[in-house]
């Protein structure tokens, strides 16, 4: 340490040690008698003093005085010095930040081609029985309105429900557009999270991967529907949050490869069966996630659910939150 440092340390300590003896013999003085008549047992002045002593010390070292003596000893010009800063403060004081964490650089959706193929089927896991029983309803209901083929079939093996409809997919079409193949059956596969390790469930999901996942539950139940539901995502898939305000988990959950669709509002059970629907018929037959936005958004009974989805101008937000 420079001697011209120390030097003013010890003189300052000795103009502390003088502030501290002054006042805390006039706190003694003033608040003894007051004190002490709360208390059974009279204290003594000595032993007052040496608690008044402790709070002034603090008061003293670091409070009014602390920046008047750190502003003394960086502009004083009394005394010549060669000392640069990094002397005068010690490199104990020095504050080291923890590590820096960067923001991720967005990426796109992988190309809609990826995802367009539902013919090795969609899968809907639920997070409980209830919400099983409410997507059967929803979708025996939704399937009700529906002509002809676009009707869902339905059959149960044990804890598996599986709904069958047709679609076509864009690779099926020619040049001029038109069918070149006949319509194709996409099954929808629900299940609730708690009997996938049932044998009906092993016999038909075990190491199948879909490239259309719906999640079915309350906003707490997605990330662990999400951590289930991995294992049986495609390379790429597109995944669909049917919980409450779905779009907060975006973020969460968003890569290139594994999209995410979620709504900003509370949604009924109804609306993300039809969201579901609604996606299983366009996706095959979009020419791009624009495309598909402008489809699902549009739609009446989803314009006021707050839909976030690729396509969406506001889509790149929510991933970066």
């Amino acid at each position: 340490m420079n001697p011209e440092f120390k030097r003013r340390v010890k003189k300052r300590a000795g103009e502390v040690s003088k502030e501290i003896a002054t006042g805390a013999a006039k706190v003694a003085g003033a608040t003894r008698d007051h004190v002490a008549q709360k208390l059974e047992k009279p204290i003594g002045r000595r032993e007052f003093v040496r608690d008044a002593l402790t709070v002034l010390v603090g008061t003293v070292l670091f409070g009014r005085d602390c920046g008047k003596e750190k502003k003394g000893l960086e502009h004083s010009t009394s005394t010549p010095s060669n000392h640069t800063t990094s002397e005068r403060l010690p490199e104990d004081n020095t504050v080291e930040l923890g590590p820096q964490v960067e923001a991720r650089e967005y990426e796109p959706p992988a190309d809609i081609e990826y995802f367009r193929d539902l013919h090795s089927g969609v899968l809907v896991l639920t997070a409980n029985a209830s919400e099983t029983a409410a997507v059967n309803q929803t979708l025996h209901e939704r399937s009700s309105r529906r002509a002809g083929t676009a009707k869902y079939h339905f059959e149960r093996s044990g804890a598996l429900l599986k709904a069958t409809t047709k679609t076509r997919q864009f690779a099926d079409r020619d040049r001029s557009h038109q069918p070149s193949r006949p319509l194709r059956d996409v099954p929808v596969n629900i299940i609730g999270v708690d009997n996938l390790s049932s044998s009906v469930a092993i016999r038909n999901l075990q190491g199948r991967r879909f490239n259309l996942v719906q999640l079915r539950g309350h906003t707490s139940d997605m990330k662990h529907l999400f951590k289930t539901a991995q294992q049986y995502m495609n390379d790429k898939s597109l995944l669909i949050l049917g919980g409450c305000e779905g779009a907060n988990f975006i973020s969460d959950f968003y890569s290139p490869d594994h999209p995410i669709i979620g709504d900003t509002y509370v949604g009924e059970s109804a609306v993300n069966t039809y969201m579901l629907v609604r996606l299983i018929d366009e996706i095959g037959v979009s020419e791009s996630w624009e495309d598909l936005y402008t489809k699902i958004a549009g739609q009446a009974d989803l314009r006021n659910l707050g839909l976030i989805m690729p396509g969406d101008p506001r889509y790149r937000d929510f991933v970066e939150r």
